[in-house]
């Protein structure tokens, strides 16, 4: 890449590429799948921490973490969690919300994105939810460009409202989730080699 003498570059800069982290039974994130599918649970309920505190409230969220990365990533573009999910309530919530991990643990929220279940497939026509049965769910998570730093930790943070940003409206439920193989998955927009 040149540089112009204004100081921007006069070729762009790479696209951002997809990459895929699947969130494991063991609350951290790969880029491959473990052996065998496993399941997360969490009773619905009000995180009312601090809004950039994604450890508030244990119990009531699932909190996936990869190992300190050992370059930068620099986030580029909107993500996706997908994830089977099961409800004992007719409906129910799931809120996605990314952070970046400093090695003090100090947390920075990234972006979010929020599915309510019964609008999984689409928001003019209602799906109904079965208690108990899975439904394949893509939460949208915003847009964003940001760069976690080598050393920091990328969080997922999963539970059923994201207070103050939505708080959850559906009955007082349990949220069971499939992870592991095929069982859920994070795509990432990532610039360059990230």
């Amino acid at each position: 890449m040149t540089t112009r003498s204004n100081g921007w570059p006069s070729t762009p800069a790479p696209p951002a590429a997809s990459v895929r982290w699947a969130p494991r039974p063991d609350a951290r994130a790969a880029r491959r799948w473990v052996a065998e599918a496993r399941t997360r649970r969490w009773r619905r309920g009000l995180l009312r921490g601090q809004h950039g505190d994604h450890r508030a409230a244990q119990g009531k969220q699932n909190r996936f973490s990869t190992r300190p990365l050992a370059r930068d990533m620099v986030l580029a573009g909107d993500s996706t969690f997908a994830v089977d999910a099961a409800f004992t309530a007719d409906d129910g919530n799931i809120a996605a919300v990314l952070f970046d991990e400093a090695p003090d643990g100090a947390a920075t929220r990234i972006t979010a994105g929020w599915l309510k279940a019964s609008h999984r497939r689409g928001h003019t026509a209602l799906s109904p939810v079965t208690p108990g049965a899975y439904h394949a769910m893509d939460i949208h998570i915003w847009p964003t460009h940001y760069r976690v730093e080598a050393g920091h930790r990328l969080v997922l943070r999963v539970s059923s409202d994201d207070y103050p940003e939505i708080d959850s409206d559906v009955p007082a439920e349990r949220v069971t989730l499939k992870v592991g193989e095929r069982g859920a998955e994070l795509r990432l927009r990532v610039r360059g080699d990230s």
